[in-house]
């Protein structure tokens, strides 16, 4: 690896702690975006997640004349419809898939107990 390319993978440590200090002050950004998009928890820690991933990965292209709660708040924005998008298709194949037999059907599919035709003793 040259050098060149070494100094685009590894942040410096004041980089670094400057990113940490501007998403720490505007983390309400992050939940509103999180809870807005999410409703289970692990879902939410998934998507803060990637969000902060994405913002990491886009901060060298910040740019200062800009408000960061801004440049933040689009990028998280964009990662939760992202992220929505997956799981709904996700969701959707998942629920359109093959269809394992409801508690009211036995293996043959057939409803079985009083769902089942009961024929009449003679």
């Amino acid at each position: 690896m040259t050098e060149g390319a070494q100094n685009k993978t590894i942040a410096s440590p004041e980089l670094q702690e400057n990113f940490q200090f501007l998403v720490d002050e505007h983390k309400k950004i992050l939940y509103k975006v999180c809870n807005s998009y999410c409703r289970n928890h692990d879902d939410r820690e998934d998507l803060a997640q990637e969000i902060i991933v994405q913002l990491w990965r886009s901060f060298g292209y910040f740019d200062a004349r800009c408000l960061f709660s801004t440049w933040m708040y689009r990028i998280a924005l964009n990662v939760a419809i992202s992220f929505d998008r997956r799981e709904n298709t996700r969701t959707r194949y998942v629920l359109s898939g093959p269809r394992a037999p409801s508690e009211r059907e036995g293996r043959d599919g057939k409803p079985v107990g009083r769902d089942a035709k009961s024929s009449p003793i003679h």
